[in-house]
């Protein structure tokens, strides 16, 4: 199971009680949180559903405007994106075998949130070098978010890649697809 740490906005389109969860992660699993939010695109009607990892900020973008509705395909390019980068694949099978299911409950980090609007920032930005919404390559922007720069503390910064090659102890594929 994860737990996914909504914004207010998401809770309130996707009629989740807004409580304060606290669960536990099973043993040996890493990527137990996520913080999700939402933003709009430049095309009218058009949103999509940001999943970000707590601690790593490694972000995964679904089309779409609820949790519920989302959370299946975030699951399928959570893998895609873990494929993607080379993580070993003993990895990848278990901790989306433990993404099977979630518990969605409101925000408790402000930093992470801080960091958060940062990359969606980003994001937006990158959203205007596309055509229309149906052209755009959401596996790119994944890809330049494991690029971006983030504040662990005081004077120490990471990138999402850096982290997973640090936790994993391996290398991993740093593709630029700009």
């Amino acid at each position: 199971m994860v737990h996914l740490h909504a914004v207010r906005k998401l809770l309130n389109i996707g009629r989740i009680k807004s409580e304060l969860l606290v669960t536990s992660k099973t043993e040996g699993q890493l990527m137990h949180d996520w913080y999700v939010t939402s933003t709009g695109t430049l095309w009218p009607g058009k949103t999509v559903v940001m999943y970000f990892h707590e601690p790593s900020l490694m972000m995964v973008a679904v089309p779409g405007r609820t949790v519920d509705t989302t959370f299946p395909r975030f699951r399928a390019r959570l893998r895609a994106l873990l494929e993607r980068k080379g993580f070993p694949s003993d990895f990848i099978e278990r901790e989306t075998a433990l993404a099977e299911t979630h518990v969605t409950g409101k925000t408790s980090n402000r930093s992470m949130l801080a960091s958060i609007n940062q990359a969606l920032f980003a994001f937006e930005c990158h959203l205007g070098e596309y055509e229309s919404f149906e052209e755009t390559d959401f596996d790119r922007l994944e890809d330049l978010q494991m690029e971006n720069l983030h504040s662990k503390g005081k004077r120490d910064y990471e990138t999402p890649l850096e982290h997973w090659e640090l936790a994993l102890g391996c290398r991993l594929l740093n593709i630029d697809r700009r």
